[in-house]
This record gives C-alpha cells, sequence and structure tokens, in this order.
C-alpha cells in the first residue's frame, strides 16, 4: 500500500461531495429522520454497512439540498447521498403537507421502523423509551399515508422495494386495524 493512496481516496471523496449537490434528480425527503432512515436499509456494492461521515445544507438553483457523505464500514468506498429537502425546510409544521406519501420508504420500511421501535421501547432506559415510542408512532403515521382512507390496503401505486410482496400478503400482514391499534398502544405509553 502506498501512502498518499489514502489521501488521494480523501481528497477524491472531498471534490464529489463539493458538486453532488448540483444533481439533477436528488432524492425527495419529507424529514431528516427520513433520510436516516433511507440511508440505514441501503448496503455499499459489497454489501458492507455504510457509515455516516458528513451531513451538510447546499443549495442548488435556489433549492435546499441535504448532502450526506457515508463511507462503507466493510472496503471503506465513498458515497455521497443528495435530498431534496424543499418539501420541509424552513417550513413551520403545520405548512408542510402530511398528506403526501414517501417516495423513498415504503410500506415495508415504515412497518418495519415502527413495530421494531415498539418492541425495542419495552426493555429501554426510560430516557431513550419515549424516543423510541415517538419514532414508532411517527413511522406509523407514515404508513398510514400509504392507505385509503376507507381500506385495508396501500395505495395501488405504492412500491415495495424490498419483498415486493403481493397485496394480499399485505392486507393480511398489517391490516389498516393492526396498524392504528399499534399507533394507539404507542401514543398511550407515551401519555403514561
Amino acid at each position: 500500500m502506498w501512502p498518499f493512496s489514502k489521501r488521494n481516496k480523501q481528497r477524491k471523496a472531498r471534490e464529489i461531495a463539493a458538486t453532488a449537490h448540483i444533481c439533477d434528480n436528488p432524492l425527495r425527503a419529507h424529514s431528516v429522520r427520513e433520510e436516516y432512515l433511507y440511508l440505514s436499509r441501503r448496503l455499499c456494492k459489497c454489501g458492507g454497512d455504510l457509515e455516516t461521515l458528513d451531513h451538510a445544507l447546499r443549495y442548488h438553483k435556489g433549492q435546499p439540498r441535504d448532502v450526506i457523505q457515508v463511507t462503507c464500514l466493510r472496503c471503506r468506498s465513498f458515497y455521497c447521498f443528495v435530498f431534496d429537502i424543499s418539501h420541509f425546510f424552513g417550513k413551520e409544521p403545520p405548512d408542510i403537507d402530511k398528506h403526501v406519501h414517501s417516495s423513498l420508504l415504503d410500506v415495508m420500511d415504515w412497518s418495519h421502523h415502527g413495530y421494531t421501535c415498539l418492541h425495542l421501547s419495552d426493555h429501554a432506559p426510560a430516557a431513550r423509551e419515549d424516543q423510541l415510542l415517538q419514532d414508532s408512532v411517527w413511522a406509523f403515521e407514515e404508513m398510514l399515508k400509504f392507505y385509503p382512507a376507507n381500506g385495508n390496503y396501500p395505495f395501488p401505486d405504492a412500491f415495495f422495494n424490498h419483498k415486493a410482496l403481493p397485496y394480499s400478503t399485505l392486507r393480511k400482514r398489517y391490516p389498516r386495524a393492526l396498524l392504528s391499534h399499534a399507533m394507539r398502544t404507542a401514543r398511550a405509553r407515551l401519555g403514561k
């Protein structure tokens, strides 16, 4: 190994990060938490987990964008993810359109995150329990955006990028009633 190869990689990584925000089609995020949940579901090409190095706010043509630099824990490859944050950046919570469902994460991502947080909160210290329950409620609320107001199945245009489960399976596994019950449970525990 040459001693300067690591420095060259770091220099190239900085150059990529400096111009990453000018991409034409950034990923549209609805919150910073959604960005990190999206990244937690991604793996490197080698199969390794990704670790966040830097998170920066940049502007392109007047639009705010988050640029998150990550590195692979296994092979040390470098990646930049760019998110369009105009949906929520600089807005007060009442001004954010809460009915738009995610284009980054699907029903399976939200359900996995919501139920995981709910189960982890059972054995978490008191300081961590509330945060897990809040994350659980937030994930269930995001999951509900994929469901019609009077049905037990996701919208037909909902995408399923991990398991590609058929709608019949989803209807059985995550009916609206089960989801609503889990959310009520988390909210009740938060109010104690």
